[in-house]
């Protein structure tokens, strides 16, 4: 009850905060964005306790269960754009990732009683470096997502020649792109890390039955999207809106990894097992 009511503040800080970022767009005052960076920080606090209550529950790592995965990941995401915020100032990306962290959380407090309790393939401690490296990548690919698209809304901005309101809100072009990349590179080698953590344990373990399981070839194609990405842009020197495009499609390839196989086709990484 404790961790879930935490959790629950958390969720009302970051709708407070989401509703302030988007007002930030459309209006001449740096008041919204300032008042979201406190609410956001309250929202921080709380679900860190949440987290850390799970903990105290279950003696593993919060990502040892569905519902705390999820929970772990928007945390993840929401440090993130604090961290952004506090060093480029960028509020306008809390108006897409703070959002995404919002609907995470309540996926989170949604899920049924089962899938909060400890995932049967992953209860050794030693896979804890896998998931937390896995999910780290997620949500930086997340953050990556929010930028491509606003990269995009910018780009559109521009070319419609709409240079006031929310367009003078918008971070420059490159320094939008150019981030994005940055976190989509970060992401590729938390995930490339955790495949292969994942991958030496599961060979032992799962006797190679691991191929088997309907996460692992989802996992791969979102990887072989973000190196497609990230191979055209530094070795052929693609930019612009279809990169945006292509990170917009990882992160759904991330979103169907991440979520939808977990909870449509349970297999070894699933609760029913």
């Amino acid at each position: 009850m404790h961790t879930s009511l935490m959790l629950t503040i958390a969720l009302a800080a970051y709708l407070v905060a989401s509703v302030l970022y988007v007002a930030n767009l459309f209006v001449s005052t740096q008041r919204p964005a300032a008042a979201a960076t406190v609410v956001i920080g309250v929202g921080a606090l709380a679900h860190t306790v949440g987290l850390l209550g799970m903990v105290a529950e279950t003696g593993r790592g919060p990502y040892s269960t569905v519902y705390g995965s999820v929970a772990f990941m928007a945390w993840l995401l929401v440090l993130m754009q604090i961290g952004l915020t506090w060093r480029h100032r960028m509020y306008a990306l809390g108006a897409f990732s703070v959002p995404i962290a919002l609907l995470m959380l309540v996926y989170a407090l949604a899920l049924p009683p089962e899938m909060r309790e400890l995932l049967p393939g992953l209860r050794r401690q030693s896979l804890a470096a896998h998931i937390s490296v896995t999910l780290l990548g997620y949500g930086a690919f997340a953050v990556a997502f929010g930028l491509a698209v606003i990269y995009l809304m910018e780009s559109r901005l521009l070319k419609a020649k709409h240079l006031e309101g929310v367009f003078r809100r918008l971070p420059p072009l490159r320094t939008t792109e150019e981030t994005a990349a940055r976190f989509a590179a970060f992401g590729h080698a938390m995930l490339t890390l955790g495949i292969v953590i994942g991958s030496v344990w599961a060979v032992k373990d799962w006797d190679g039955g691991f191929w088997r399981d309907p996460k692992v070839i989802p996992s791969l194609v979102t990887w072989a999207i973000y190196t497609g990405y990230l191979g055209l842009r530094w070795v052929a020197g693609w930019r612009g809106r279809s990169a945006s495009y292509l990170l917009v499609v990882g992160f759904v390839a991330v979103l169907l990894t991440f979520v939808g196989v977990n909870i449509l086709y349970p297999g070894l990484h699933g609760v029913n097992q």
